[in-house]
């Protein structure tokens, strides 16, 4: 498992590059684009679309890194105003939050989620380096939906990040089918 900053290519032992992200870069995360699921920059079916918010530059790339490995689309931002700014233009499927950043920090964001009925669906994992009680507790009170502790582990953050894709897909299916339930019965 790979629990460390940086991570290694197994082939050569290199470090490996990363990926240029940002707004204007080619993520399938384009405004008016093809929704959460839609298709990645390879073309294949996207395992879902996330939006990782975290203030460190090279934690916020080798978790951008390690998403689009698993074939998510990654949608990055340095902190809690521009997440919250992407999310008025991009649709995701997840969002991975650090708590602490300076600023609008995770808790904030969280906040100002749950004030947007079309925002407050979304399911966030709370990325800390803090294991406290009283952090989980504020995050739970704010609809956070999983928690991960830094260091992060891959295999944790797959696992957390498919089953929360999964979670708000069921969602969309059942909002559908009660929708053409609504209008049969209208």
């Amino acid at each position: 498992m790979e629990n460390t900053p940086t991570s290694k290519n197994r082939a050569n032992g290199s470090a490996e590059p990363a990926e240029e992200t940002g707004p204007g870069t080619d993520q399938g995360a384009h405004p008016g684009g093809d929704g959460p699921g839609g298709r990645n920059r390879a073309g294949a079916e996207s395992r879902g679309r996330v939006l990782v918010v975290e203030d460190d530059a090279d934690a916020r790339d080798l978790i951008s890194h390690l998403l689009r490995r698993e074939g998510h689309d990654v949608v990055p931002a340095a902190g809690g105003a521009e997440a919250l700014a992407l999310l008025r233009e991009v649709e995701v499927d997840v969002i991975l939050l650090d708590v602490m950043m300076p600023e609008v920090d995770g808790l904030e964001v969280c906040r100002r989620l749950q004030q947007s009925p079309d925002l407050a669906t979304i399911p966030v994992v709370l990325l800390t380096a803090l294991d406290d009680m009283e952090t989980r507790a504020a995050g739970m009170r704010l609809g956070v939906s999983e928690f991960l502790t830094k260091p992060i582990v891959k295999d944790e953050l797959h696992r957390r990040v498919a089953t929360q894709v999964g979670v708000r897909r069921r969602e969309a299916t059942l909002d559908r089918v009660r929708t053409r339930l609504d209008s049969l019965e209208g």
